[in-house]
């Protein structure tokens, strides 16, 4: 995870478990966004105001620079962390998420994780970021690791989280080591930091749920 902002290597995971995710999908993209979040929190470049709200609190580095949609987003509208989750993931189309999508890429692109490709089709052209597995799997070896010999750094505790979110994280997991992954649920979902994000996991969950509702799918 080394030289990966958190939002990045949550995406190299996501995509080792799940394959080409729909990072549009509230349970995929909720990890990007609250990822990116904490990374522009831990860089000092925004701040949580007295009423709750995110701001700008100093310029944005360069370390951080795939994550310049979101700062700007930021600087520019007053939405606390729950209602740009809503923004950005529980929007109908996904249609917000795209621009911080293609910045997360082209910043793992510069850094050596993967390529964008142009595919053409029937409906025009499309873009697909591929991961390099070898880099891609250093990054899950990286993370495995400290799961299974219990390094709870906030970094480790944050994928677990999002990874659980998403429905993704035990296909991380060699099947002989499964058990671990169980053992760091149940010791993380205790931690602080864990339930700090609770209430955005449960927003997620809750839309997922009714959209599922309203489309019957749950029902055919």
């Amino acid at each position: 995870m080394k030289g990966l902002l958190l939002s990045e290597t949550y995406a190299v995971l996501l995509s080792n478990a799940a394959g080409d995710a729909d990072l549009c999908q509230p349970q995929y993209g909720a990890g990007v966004i609250l990822g990116g979040i904490s990374d522009l929190q831990e860089a000092r470049c925004i701040a949580v105001g007295s009423d709750g709200r995110l701001g700008a609190a100093n310029p944005l580095p360069a370390e951080c620079a795939g994550l310049s949609s979101l700062y700007r987003a930021i600087e520019d509208f007053s939405k606390d962390i729950l209602e740009w989750v809503d923004y950005y993931c529980c929007s109908p189309t996904g249609r917000n998420i795209r621009r911080l999508l293609e910045d997360l890429y082209e910043s793992l692109e510069e850094k050596g994780m993967g390529e964008t490709k142009i595919r053409k089709g029937l409906l025009g052209q499309r873009r697909r970021f591929t991961f390099y597995s070898e880099r891609a799997a250093g990054v899950q070896e990286q993370f495995l690791r400290k799961v299974i010999s219990q390094q709870w750094d906030s970094s480790t505790v944050f994928c677990l989280q999002m990874l659980q979110l998403a429905g993704v994280l035990k296909k991380l997991f060699p099947t002989g080591q499964r058990p671990c992954f169980k053992e760091a649920l149940e010791q993380c979902r205790y931690m602080e930091e864990w339930k700090s994000r609770e209430a955005y996991v449960n927003r997620i969950k809750n839309f997922v749920f009714q959209n599922t509702v309203n489309s019957g799918a749950m029902y055919s």
